[in-house]
């Protein structure tokens, strides 16, 4: 239960990230993971442009997150 509520503040971390800043708020983010398949964080400009695709099936959902944030930020 823990480690779902780990994975939500992540997502949580980069939805606000994404709607406060400037740069990002129109786009859209979509998150994949678990029960099996690769944990993939896609973020596409509003024309559908995809412009951050990681996908990742060694890594958990936290360290994806965590890079991703790390991009956003820089």
């Amino acid at each position: 239960m823990k480690q779902k509520h780990i994975q939500t503040k992540y997502i949580d971390r980069l939805y606000k990230k994404m709607m406060t800043d400037a740069d990002f708020k129109d786009d859209t983010l979509r998150v994949v993971f678990g029960k099996g398949q690769p944990t993939e964080i896609v973020i596409a400009n509003p024309q559908g442009e995809i412009y951050l695709n990681i996908i990742d099936k060694d890594k958990d959902f936290n360290s994806l997150a965590e890079e991703v944030l790390e991009m956003l930020e820089s």
